[in-house]
């Protein structure tokens, strides 16, 4: 986190490409001059579009323009040359490695002429893939080419798939994940045909709508401007104000979180709640007296209120390289990518973890609060001479309650903690995801997709997996085996020890909460008891001790048994506002998952990378789904001063 404010990124749009090897000589000439066309078409709609698009969204510097072509004969070929010439990036996904997929151009000037093309590509990834069964490997780079492409160029002639990894069933890929398709039909290439949900029919409009989405992010819904009433603003100030939507101009200008006194009361307050007791008993050496127990929460306490930052108990951190260096990439654009994601998802992480904190730490000084609201009613009405100041502390607690929500609402910390944790954990995953050319759905290109004014993450993702592209690398034995040994030790292994821990340390929470408001319903049920003794035994004028008579010691306990059964509420609201028991048990089963997908792992026999690839994606997926029902679970929490 090295600048000062979230890093933004280049615009980069890739155009890919599927089609025929077989292409009649007649035809060439119409297909080039029509493929020619579309990348122009491209840039110049990209250009007028950057050049009307709002400041700050995207780093200073032109647009980077991609191309993304196996490199097979006929319309790869065609393609991959047009876009070298008008000065697109070429990277390149190849089905088989390079020595086998050479085997696919038997004549020596086709194989020279995949050679050269391949000498101008800034990346390219080899796959492991076999002949047998038979498209299987073209089918993977197919996939790849498709979820590293935001405008596929196909070269087809409609005929239905009649086989896997052909152009087809590309284009009927393509078609499912709602990614644009420019189509030229061999036979007659000048009639271009876009394909995509929403599609027109007009060419023009057609690819000025595609490239208007990826360049602009979605765009906050229009104001209705109703008319409320008196009571519908006091209603809406008094809920908190609703939940806002946050943005990537907000997120851009974001600075470095620094520690906060409120930020640091959640930590402080699940810590000293989780702590555990040291084992006590004979030869127990490290047995802590209750002073010395009290002594360590009264130090925690202090450096709270000091300013200290609380150590971070969270999964460790990886360094920014450390896939390259244990996979032994040495190729600089790969440790670039890596380098590149590390920074974005520390950017996102923080700030999520800081916004997190304040939104928690109201939920939880909203309920504290109301218990000072009692001790000022206490204070108020049963020692002499302080009524004024009982009520000085109602009044000021309630105004700290109102101040807390309406501070959160105006901030907006409930939305910004949720999409900037969705960001993060979708970067968690592409760190290991590229590598083996895998995108996540969530920051692939899709017409199909609603944009709204919440969902402006899958653009933000989007083009951070842009500006990443291929991954250099050749899916050999070795590398796939290590890949395999690092996911089970540092994603698998590191994500079951955080549920673990966190399963334990929330369900802790959760008992200790629980216990406190029962004793304490047990406690006012015995001032209750008390009270009743003494009403049946004690005259109302008879002094009891320190002058203090039996009917007002029947008054004080009658507020005591009125006080504690609401502090014990206190801590029952406490343990629902931080879904303290729900936690504990979703994360003990997304524990029992990881770990039986982390046998799953260990139990796999010479790793290919398809493989890893659909285990990547399910493990992804799991973790995904987790955090989305998490984010559900939080999403509509809006935080109310009752």
């Amino acid at each position: 986190m090295k600048s000062m404010h979230p890093p933004t990124t280049p615009f980069v749009c890739a155009v890919s490409v599927t089609g025929h090897r077989r292409l009649t000589p007649e035809s060439l000439p119409a297909i080039t001059k029509a493929v020619s066309d579309i990348l122009a078409a491209v840039r110049q709609e990209v250009t007028n579009q950057l050049a009307l698009a709002p400041q700050g969204l995207y780093s200073p510097g032109p647009p980077l323009l991609r191309c993304i072509s196996p490199l097979a004969e006929g319309a790869d070929r065609i393609v991959a040359g047009q876009a070298l010439e008008q000065g697109y990036v070429l990277q390149t996904p190849l089905p088989f490695l390079q020595h086998e997929y050479e085997k696919d151009f038997p004549a020596a000037a086709s194989k020279q002429q995949f050679r050269d093309l391949l000498g101008k590509a800034t990346a390219v990834l080899e796959l492991d893939g076999t002949r047998k069964p038979e498209g299987e490997a073209y089918l993977a780079a197919g996939r790849i080419v498709l979820e590293h492409s935001d405008l596929l160029i196909a070269v087809w002639d409609g005929a239905v798939p009649n086989g896997i990894g052909g152009t087809g069933h590309i284009v009927a890929e393509a078609e499912d994940r709602g990614l644009p398709v420019v189509i030229i039909d061999p036979a007659h290439p000048a009639a271009l045909r876009f394909q995509f949900p929403g599609a027109t029919n007009h060419w023009g409009q057609d690819l000025n709508a595609c490239i208007g989405r990826l360049i602009l992010p979605p765009a906050p819904l229009p104001e209705t401007n109703p008319v409320w009433s008196w009571k519908d603003h006091l209603r809406d100030w008094f809920s908190g104000g609703g939940s806002g939507s946050t943005s990537p101009a907000q997120y851009f200008a974001e600075t470095r979180p620094g520690p906060t006194l409120l930020g640091r009361f959640p930590a402080w307050f699940e810590k000293t709640l989780a702590r555990k007791k040291p084992p006590c008993g004979p030869g127990t050496s490290d047995c802590l007296r209750f002073r010395d127990r009290l002594a360590a929460r009264w130090k925690g306490l202090c450096a709270l209120l000091a300013g200290k930052r609380p150590p971070d108990n969270g999964p460790p951190r990886s360094t920014a390289c450390a896939w390259c260096d244990a996979l032994g990439f040495d190729r600089p654009a790969a440790k670039q990518a890596e380098v590149l994601l590390a920074e974005h998802y520390e950017w996102a992480d923080q700030l999520a973890v800081h916004y997190a904190a304040l939104y928690r730490a109201v939920g939880f000084l909203r309920h504290l609060l109301m218990a000072v609201v009692l001790v000022g009613v206490f204070i108020g009405s049963y020692v002499k001479h302080f009524d004024a100041v009982g009520f000085g502390i109602q009044v000021l607690a309630f105004a700290l309650i109102l101040l807390l929500i309406q501070l959160n609402a105006a901030r907006n910390w409930h939305q910004r903690f949720l999409d900037y944790r969705f960001i993060a954990e979708e970067l968690r995953h592409m760190r290991f995801l590229f590598l083996l050319g895998c995108v996540p759905a969530s920051a692939r290109n899709s017409m199909a997709r609603t944009y709204t004014r919440e969902n402006w993450p899958a653009w933000h993702l989007r083009n951070i997996a842009r500006q990443a592209g291929l991954v250099p690398a050749r899916m050999e034995p070795a590398l796939l085996e290590k890949y395999r040994q690092r996911l089970d030790s540092d994603v698998l292994t590191d994500q079951i020890n955080f549920y673990d821990a966190r399963k334990e340390r929330y369900g802790l929470i959760a008992d200790r909460l629980s216990a406190f408001g029962i004793w304490c319903f047990i406690a006012g049920l015995g001032f209750i008891a008390l009270r009743f003794v003494i009403v049946w035994l004690v005259k109302d004028n008879a002094t009891l001790f320190l002058d203090l008579t039996g009917n007002s010691v029947r008054v004080a306990l009658n507020q005591i048994s009125l006080v504690i059964p609401s502090v014990a509420s206190m801590a029952f609201a406490l343990r629902a506002q931080g879904e303290y028991a729900t936690l504990s048990t979703r994360y003990a089963h997304t524990r029992e998952d990881l770990q039986r997908n982390q046998q799953a792992l260990q139990a796999m026999v010479r790793p290919t990378r398809d493989k890893l690839a659909n285990f990547s994606r399910h493990l992804a997926a799991l973790l995904t789904i987790e955090v989305s029902e998490w984010h559900g679970l939080v999403k509509n929490k809006t935080l109310r001063p009752y």
